[in-house]
């Protein structure tokens, strides 16, 4: 059979495929039973809809660059769809889908206003850099110093932010364009290090769109975490290194951005440190390398005596929160790490397979250092969130090596390309026709939170202090005292062993006896909404929600505020303490 009619069947199975699922009762049976025999329950319809658009998506693809190869128009494609040409489509793709879910997803009208938010953990940052702004230093609550960010640079950004934007529901907005446009920013660093591996057009091609489209690239840079700016700068310093050691040159400022690394992030020293070994071990001149590696050092350490003298302590309250005496956290790391790998496996094992047969230094050392990356993030414990934050500085990289390694094991036929990306692109969390045809819906939390902030600052006195589990929206827009009873900006709880099997990071440590006994907050903001029954709060008592139920049964909770709900319909209960002054005070109630 001729080898360039593979492709063209491929395609054709895919869209039979993707007819036969929106179509057929009785195939959607069969997978309804293999389903429900292989992982138990039932297979919900939502995800065979979207199996069968898919599979007419991808099918598509196949056959059109199937015709492409018969009709040998590829050639006349590849003088059109140039890098310029590349360069422009993907970073116009970027600003618009990435502001449609921004404007869909993340913004909302309240009051007549058009609020934006941030996923709530960098509302947290986003009250340290206000606060700094307004002369209060950068702490959380005003007179108490307390290290609850693990992003100082991106804090100190957000800090310039509020200096020039007053408006505490536009601030947001700054930071999510930043996101993008440093996602924008990426692309032509991924071309310019597809250069340096020598990589032809397809895999130049490949790793831009695979990266831009990417989910998981999205959700972080809409939720507006440090991750992309962090992305942006370890890419940059990757090709600033392999360059530096093909031309045999060392640049002071390569390894000055390698140091800011670890500024972004406080646990992305890791990256630095890599970053540092890979500089070290490629490059001819070491001894300019170590001299450079050395005086780079002095910014992670100059900020290392400055948390010590300010915050007097040698991590971030996080830190502590989410990897110390918890010894469940090697498992739930694991985890981790092992669903990241069944998310983007098929790439992982075409990196490999590119690597042993690339045989270059470079592309060997820079995967060692994602194994042992790896490896350390499944020590850490991993992280609470979906979008694989962690993982974002090598998503790119991995975009590039696994379409190299497509290259090399199919030595460059046509036919096999064709169909090996496409089944790449199948087992990748990008975005399709489907996804981008979805109804989007701001989030619902988020609006919430915000609106119980709002109700908090215009109907309480300045004196007034909250106690809340999320400490993002809530605080930033209340602009009240908070009491986190999760301790991220709570060094006593954050220090404390896990208090529930939970296997949540950062969720399974509370004191209800130290947050409500010693603190006597005004206000206390539940996770349940009333009416609720024992028997939800006891099944609420374990697993990763215990702190919502073992709110409900502590006994200063019971004693001093259950019987004074705020008598306004909210997402979740707020309590009035009844010994507050707030008792008497019948506009909030």
């Amino acid at each position: 059979m001729n080898n360039k009619l593979l492709p063209i069947i491929f395609g054709a199975f895919l869209i039979a495929i993707g007819i036969i699922l929106l179509n057929s009762d009785w195939f959607n049976g069969i997978l309804q039973t293999l389903y429900s025999t292989l992982r138990g329950g039932s297979l919900d319809s939502s995800v065979i809809v979207r199996l069968g658009y898919n599979s007419l998506w991808y099918g598509s693809l196949a056959l059109f660059f199937s015709i492409l190869i018969v009709t040998r128009l590829q050639n006349v494609f590849s003088r059109i769809l140039n890098e310029k040409f590349l360069l422009i489509f993907a970073a116009l793709l970027v600003i618009i889908s990435y502001m449609y879910f921004m404007i869909t997803c993340k913004s909302a009208t309240i009051d007549g206003e058009r609020f934006w938010w941030l996923i709530d953990d960098e509302m947290i940052s986003m009250r340290y850099a206000r606060n700094f702004i307004s002369g209060l230093g950068l702490v959380w609550n005003p007179g108490e110093r307390v290290e609850g960010y693990s992003n100082f640079l991106w804090t100190i950004y957000m800090s310039v932010v509020h200096l020039f934007v007053k408006a505490s529901s536009k601030t947001s907005l700054i930071i999510l364009l930043t996101n993008i446009t440093l996602i924008a920013c990426t692309i032509p660093v991924i071309i310019r290090l597809c250069h340096l591996f020598k990589s032809n057009s397809f895999v130049i091609y490949g790793s831009v769109l695979g990266f831009v489209l990417n989910i998981n690239v999205m959700g972080c840079c809409l939720d507006g975490f440090e991750a992309v700016l962090l992305s942006f700068l370890f890419m940059l310093s990757v090709y600033r290194t392999i360059k530096e050691s093909q031309d045999d040159q060392v640049n002071l400022i390569t390894y000055l951005i390698i140091g800011a690394i670890s500024l972004v992030r406080a646990d992305a020293v890791v990256l630095s440190a890599l970053l540092y070994a890979l500089s070290f071990l490629l490059n001819k001149n070491r001894r300019t390398v170590f001299l450079y590696i050395g005086l780079s050092l002095l910014i992670p350490l100059a900020h290392f005596i400055f948390r010590i003298i300010y915050y007097g302590d040698i991590l971030p309250s996080t830190a502590y929160l989410k990897t110390m005496n918890w010894s469940g956290k090697y498992i739930v790391g694991l985890k981790y790490v092992l669903s990241f790998l069944s998310h983007y496996g098929l790439l992982v094992v075409l990196v490999v397979i590119g690597t042993a047969l690339s045989r270059r230094k470079d592309i060997i050392l820079l995967i060692i250092g994602f194994f042992l990356y790896s490896i350390y993030i499944a020590y850490i414990g991993g992280d609470a969130f979906i979008d694989y934050r962690f993982f974002m500085p090598f998503i790119p990289l991995l975009m590039i090596l696994g379409f190299q390694g497509i290259q090399h094991l199919t030595s460059g036929r046509s036919a096999g390309v064709i169909i090996v990306s496409i089944l790449l692109l199948m087992s990748l969390p990008v975005h399709t026709p489907y996804t981008f045809a979805q109804d989007r819906q701001p989030e619902k939390c988020n609006i919430e939170n915000i609106k119980l902030g709002l109700l908090i600052k215009n109907n309480t006195p300045e004196d007034c202090t909250v106690a809340d589990f999320w400490a993002g929206s809530v605080f930033y827009f209340s602009e009240r005292y908070g009491i986190d009873f999760l301790g991220k900006v709570d060094p006593h709880i954050a220090k404390l062993p896990v208090v529930s099997d939970g296997t949540l990071p950062g969720h399974n440590k509370f004191d209800f006896d130290y947050s409500l006994g010693i603190f006597k907050p005004d206000l206390v903001i539940a996770n349940f909404s009333l009416p609720v029954s024992e028997e939800k709060m006891k099944q609420l008592s374990t697993g990763n929600p215990a702190f919502t139920g073992r709110l409900y049964f502590n006994r200063i909770f019971q004693e001093h505020y259950f019987e004074n709900p705020v008598n306004i319909k909210t997402w979740r209960t707020i309590f009035i303490r009844d010994e507050s002054p707030l008792c008497s005070l019948r506009t909030l109630r």
